[in-house]
């Protein structure tokens, strides 16, 4: 699918009108995907727009909306308008506030479903692909080949917009709805020492220039419940701890609000709570101990000479560090 190569270029009408088709497309396909997690994904690629990022995090933050991807397209589609307004001389502009004319929406016709849409302009009812799909061009391998290359170039794109009132702390974790990943400053959180990895982290910031160098697994405790997260990148200069609402889905995980305070939720039970500070997603965390304390049992075994636990278990031995002396 094409919905990967959507992007923003500034032109919101552009934009509205390619998500409304591959939108379609999807429908045509029977793919489902969950309403909230198309959602996150419309608002976070227009997210990195710093005039309309107030308007961005409002809607983020609007757990009714969040549901119906389609009434998120409705209110860009307002925001188009709006913008479009200001843009018009001084003189049309008051005339249409008072006359209260509106200008009409762009309506985009599209073939679905396998069948030819009689309104469509763009084509004739036998050169349509939705009739006859064996006319439908093959993409080019180079094509494949360059996307894949680029989406490993970018997989760890995340919003770096905090407020300067909000001073990050090492024991706090912020839930971002661009972040590709879930990403750490710190070591500390880290089940083992992480896998050496080297991945390009864009932000917001396009002075900001971050690299992921490790990757591997985190064991928090919160509300005494401990989250296990897979797959995070530890991004050394990161200015705080990111929490992907996108990998939070995947986990078939919820987010519910109530006020100020929101939890995350697997199969009706809560598995973490936060609260919304400064309009940003904030969750309080405890780094376990024992955990830690392996670590570094682990790390210091390793450095002195032991051979790997992999080897030890081929060899029917016991655990290295059952009589081991350090």
């Amino acid at each position: 699918m094409d919905w990967q190569r959507s992007f923003y270029d500034g032109n919101m009408q552009n934009y509205i009108d390619t998500c409304r088709k591959l939108m379609m497309e999807l429908d045509s396909v029977s793919i489902i995907v969950p309403a909230e997690l198309l959602s996150y994904s419309l608002l976070g690629k227009v997210g990195g727009d710093t005039n309309i990022h107030q308007f961005i995090e409002n809607l983020t933050l609007n757990k009714d909306i969040i549901k119906k991807p389609k009434k998120i397209l409705t209110r860009l589609q307002d925001l188009a308008h709006l913008n479009n307004t200001k843009k018009l001389p001084q003189n049309h502009s008051s005339t249409a506030l008072l006359s209260n004319v509106e200008e009409p929406h762009k309506i985009v016709y599209y073939c679905a479903k396998g069948k030819h849409n009689t309104k469509c302009t763009t084509h004739k009812r036998e050169d349509c692909w939705s009739e006859n799909p064996h006319l439908r061009p093959p993409r080019r391998e180079k094509e494949h080949q360059h996307f894949d290359a680029t989406a490993h170039l970018t997989i760890g794109q995340a919003l770096m917009t905090i407020p300067a009132l909000l001073q990050p702390r090492e024991d706090q974790l912020i839930l971002d709805c661009q972040a590709t990943h879930h990403m750490f400053n710190s070591l500390k959180p880290f089940v083992n020492t992480p896998k050496a990895t080297s991945i390009h982290v864009a932000t917001g910031d396009s002075n900001s220039k971050l690299s992921a160098v490790g990757i591997g697994t985190v064991k928090i405790l919160n509300h005494n419940n401990t989250l296990t997260l897979k797959e995070c990148l530890y991004v050394p200069n990161l200015k705080c701890n990111l929490i992907s609402l996108l990998e939070l889905f995947k986990e078939q995980l919820t987010v519910n609000f109530k006020e100020n305070v929101f939890s995350l939720n697997s199969n009706g039970k809560v598995i973490m709570q936060g609260k919304i500070i400064k309009k940003l997603m904030v969750i309080n965390y405890t780094i376990l101990k024992t955990l830690l304390s392996n670590q570094i049992n682990n790390l210091w075994h390793n450095r002195l000479g032991h051979p790997r636990d992999t080897v030890l278990k081929q060899l029917g031995l016991p655990n290295p560090q059952d009589n081991c002396l350090i």
